[in-house]
């Protein structure tokens, strides 16, 4: 069994129910589930392979969730951050955990040109929200429009 077994059985009996509320935003279970599967398909486009780790710096928000079920999708391993670390430690945690991929959301963006440097593993940095991504990092929003969307890895 895995967290997805939860979403497939929410799309099941009631996909069009509300499966996320943030602020304004609302997603029903489908819309949810797309959402998942585009950044499933943006991981494996940046070449996340299964069981890769992906860590994740963000705050608690509805974005955090499609992040969490995002990288099973793709077949790789969450590795959630503490969002109360200083940059040397979350980079001694990141290179430690082996993560090729880090989703940063637009709180932690500021962190990224102290920590890309050290980050022995990492290939891609996304970063999440209306905040423009560092140099060498990408819109986390721009890869889910641009991905297609990627069948749930078994």
């Amino acid at each position: 069994m895995s967290i997805l077994q939860g979403l497939r059985r929410a799309c099941q009996i009631n996909p069009n129910g509300i499966a996320t509320i943030d602020g304004d935003r609302r997603q029903t279970w489908l819309q949810f589930r797309d959402r998942v599967a585009r950044f499933g398909g943006a991981l494996r486009s940046a070449g996340v392979q299964r069981g890769d780790r992906v860590a994740i710096l963000s705050l608690n928000a509805d974005a955090y969730l499609e992040y969490f079920y995002a990288t099973p999708w793709a077949g790789a391993l969450v590795v959630p951050l503490n969002t109360r670390l200083a940059a040397p430690e979350l980079v001694a945690i990141i290179n430690d955990a082996g993560a090729v991929a880090l989703v940063v959301d637009e709180n932690f963006a500021a962190m990224l040109p102290a920590m890309m440097p050290r980050l022995t593993t990492v290939r891609t940095v996304f970063v999440s929200g209306s905040a423009a991504p560092p140099p060498g990092a990408t819109s986390l929003n721009a890869a889910i429009e641009a991905a297609d969307p990627i069948a749930e890895a078994d």
